[in-house]
């Protein structure tokens, strides 16, 4: 991964680098915003790559209704296959499956097409089985049957869903490792239910459900779990 350049903290850059909830605010009223938040998905502003940000793009996408083709033409760059580096790509890919989440469906074409063509093909692959809907991921089974050794077939298909079912149906490997059980941290049916507004009125309230409220609201990867970060945390 190339060296991460973080501009200023109090610029709308740095903000959105940083996935700050203020920035999002601002983003519509401030020209130029689009191509700020296009370079902040090509050049994966976080240090830590397991932090989820990719939701946080792709509604700045929705909400300044940008096109995904700058996002697209990313992806499938010719340093793609050239030098492939997972890093390069992660961020834009998680981008696609969130727009898809949020019936930006004109992402699922290009998403599949990655899944099939990318130099990081398998993480296509693993959002497509998330979004866990088999019209989306058909056909794809041959591909994760074709190019996932044993392990990564494990942790491609090992959680039960409707992807997994409808693909072990036809791949004996598949089915091999697929395990029917309830994907960890199911929330609480009572949450489920609340608005974002909402689970932030509770966490905000310190009452017993505060956890539960944060690790709702961070299933959801809502930005508004930025803001109580800002807000709750010491320093």
């Amino acid at each position: 991964m190339t060296d991460i350049v973080l501009h200023p903290a109090e610029s709308l850059h740095g903000r959105l680098q940083r996935g700050r909830g203020c920035a999002a605010r601002r983003a519509a009223g401030t020209p130029g915003t689009g191509e700020l938040v296009y370079d902040c998905v090509f050049h994966d502003p976080r240090w830590d790559t397991l932090e989820d940000r990719g939701l946080y793009y792709a509604r700045l996408i929705c909400d300044l209704e940008l096109g995904i083709g700058p996002v697209v033409a990313h992806l499938f760059d010719p340093v793609d296959h050239d030098d492939p580096d997972e890093d390069r790509t992660n961020l834009a890919v998680d981008v696609l499956a969130r727009l898809v989440r949020l019936g930006r469906l004109e992402a699922v074409a290009p998403l599949r097409r990655y899944a099939r063509e990318g130099g990081n093909w398998y993480a296509a692959l693993n959002e497509l089985v998330e979004l866990d809907d088999p019209t989306l991921a058909e056909g794809l089974d041959e591909v994760a049957a074709a190019r996932c050794d044993d392990h990564e077939l494990a942790w491609l298909c090992g959680v039960d869903g409707a992807v997994t079912r409808k693909w072990a149906a036809r791949h004996p490997r598949i089915a091999a490792v697929r395990r029917p059980e309830i994907r960890p941290h199911e929330p609480r049916a009572a949450l489920s239910g609340r608005t974002d507004d909402d689970l932030a009125a509770l966490a905000r309230a310190h009452g017993q459900e505060v956890t539960a409220a944060i690790l709702e609201l961070g299933r959801r990867r809502s930005p508004l779990v930025l803001d109580l970060a800002e807000e709750l945390l010491p320093g």
